[in-house]
């Protein structure tokens, strides 16, 4: 009885201290800057990992926009060939609801979103579908924290 005591008390001890190890842990602060971003957009490419053009020639030049999103919404969007039949989580975000940071800014990186994929609305004009990560981030000189496209951000560490 003595020994299966021990025993318990033992593994108690190894599974307190293994949650702990694992489970603690603080997160490493990464800082950026905010840039000016040109991306190339292709109607043909999927979403994903299935990122290939299958048009070549209708890549088009796109400016992110140099905004910050205070929130944002988690949608599941049909996104297979022809957006039929495959959904996808998007981050989707409104333009107009945007506010303006000027590039060269330096950043604090707080959090990535979950979603891969960003849809995009613009006003008065159809939505953009951007494959790439959402990032929240603090200004560093105004502790502004907003939510904008990964890309957008260099990490400089």
């Amino acid at each position: 009885m003595f020994h299966r005591s021990n025993l318990v008390f033992l593994t108690g001890i190894l599974l307190v201290s293994f949650l702990v190890s694992c489970g603690g842990g603080s997160a490493e602060i990464r800082n950026g800057t905010l840039e000016s971003t040109t991306i190339t957009q292709n109607p043909t490419r999927g979403v994903g990992f299935n990122q290939t053009a299958k048009i070549k020639h209708m890549d088009k030049e796109f400016k992110l926009p140099e905004l910050l999103w205070s929130t944002f919404e988690y949608r599941m969007i049909a996104a297979g060939p022809r957006h039929a039949q495959v959904k996808a989580e998007f981050c989707v975000i409104d333009e107009a609801q945007g506010i303006p940071f000027t590039p060269g800014e330096k950043v604090e990186v707080i959090e990535e979103a979950r979603c891969m994929n960003i849809y995009h609305l613009r006003p008065d004009e159809a939505p953009i579908r951007h494959v790439m990560g959402f990032t929240k981030v603090r200004v560093i000189s105004t502790g502004q924290e907003g939510w904008t496209f990964s890309k957008v951000v260099r990490i400089t560490e």
